[in-house]
C-alpha cells in the first residue's frame, strides 16, 4: 500500500475521531478543501484548521466517513465512501491530491450531504 493511501486513511480516521491535529499533519500549508459546504474552496491549511476546530466543538452531529473503495493514480487518491450520521448515510467520492509528499487538495463530492448534516 502506498504512503499516499496511508495518509488518506490517517486523515479519514482522524476526522472520524475529531482529531484535528492528526488530520492537519498530512496537509501542506497550501491545503485547499472543496466540498458541498465550500464549493469555491477553503484555504489555506490554517483556515481549514479553524473550520475543523469550530465544527468539531460546536456540533452534535457525529459524521463518520467509511471508505468502500480506494484507488491511487500518480499523485491522486480516489475514495468512494459512505458518509454516515446516525442511521442515515450518503454515498460520495473524494479526490485527494498530493504534492511533495503532502496533501494539497481534497475535493469531496456527495449529493445530499447538506441534508444529512441538517438532520
Amino acid at each position: 500500500m502506498s504512503n499516499q493511501i496511508e495518509q488518506v486513511k490517517t486523515y479519514t480516521n482522524a476526522l472520524n475521531n475529531k482529531d484535528v491535529d492528526t488530520a492537519l499533519s498530512v496537509m501542506s500549508d497550501e491545503f485547499c478543501l472543496t466540498d458541498p459546504f465550500f464549493v469555491d474552496g477553503l484555504a489555506p491549511k490554517s483556515a481549514v484548521e479553524e473550520y475543523y476546530r469550530a465544527s468539531f466543538s460546536s456540533t452534535d452531529i457525529n459524521l463518520q466517513f467509511k471508505p468502500t473503495n480506494i484507488v491511487q493514480h500518480e499523485n491522486f487518491v480516489f475514495v468512494e465512501l459512505d458518509t454516515v450520521a446516525g442511521e442515515k448515510s450518503v454515498k460520495g467520492c473524494n479526490v485527494f491530491e498530493f504534492k511533495g509528499g503532502k496533501l494539497v487538495a481534497l475535493r469531496a463530492y456527495a449529493n445530499g450531504l447538506n441534508e444529512l448534516v441538517a438532520g
